[in-house]
């Protein structure tokens, strides 16, 4: 997490954007930061902790934000486009969404290593790591929802 946290520093420190409304969710609120830096202003986020109700996000709160700041549970999410749409209807029309997940190509080690194992005792293979999410266009995925 702290590797995502310094990435998103990095990032929106050369912006030259103003935040007046930003929204943090993560699985741990309490390691999200309260404040946040962009090239010309500071702001304060709102945090909110994923997975705090029965659905992937039961409560959001009303928008509209001009940041959203998704980190490190997409890959946990039942329905993906369901889940950015939802976001995506808080975000102001001039806001910024951006979005920290595990990939398509995270712990492949420790699939194979599933398999070899299942195979060796089982003779068959069970689905030991939940899929991850791919994507086509790495760079356009969020830029392409704004």
């Amino acid at each position: 997490m702290d590797s995502v946290l310094g990435d998103l520093e990095d990032r929106l420190g050369t912006l030259i954007h103003d935040f007046p409304r930003a929204l943090i969710i993560g699985p741990d609120i309490d390691v999200l930061p309260m404040t946040g830096q962009s090239a010309s202003a500071g702001f304060t986020y709102q945090r909110l902790a994923a997975f705090a109700g029965p659905d992937d996000l039961a409560d959001l709160p009303e928008g509209p934000f001009d940041l959203i700041v998704s980190l490190l549970h997409l890959q946990a999410v039942n329905d993906v486009p369901g889940y950015i749409a939802r976001l995506r209807a808080i975000l102001a029309p001039d806001g910024l969404l951006t979005i920290a997940a595990l990939g398509g190509d995270t712990l492949t080690e420790l699939r194979e290593a599933f398999l070899a194992a299942d195979s060796l005792v089982t003779g068959g293979a069970s689905a030991r790591v939940a899929p991850m999410i791919q994507c086509a266009m790495p760079a356009a995925c969020c830029s392409a929802l704004a």
